[in-house]
């Protein structure tokens, strides 16, 4: 299983090659959020692509 990052100028894809639950994705996915949007006391957005 493998979770990987690739930041572009205005984005951050952020792509699962393996099995994982669907909540755990989520989880993932939302503390990333969190954790990019407080230092830049700016917020940041989930849009999923794709199962």
């Amino acid at each position: 299983m493998v979770v990987r990052f690739v930041y572009g100028t205005d984005a951050l894809q952020m792509t699962v090659e393996g099995d994982l639950p669907t909540s755990t994705v989520e989880a993932i996915a939302e503390e990333l959020r969190e954790r990019l949007s407080s230092p830049q006391n700016s917020p940041w957005t989930l849009t999923p692509l794709g199962v």
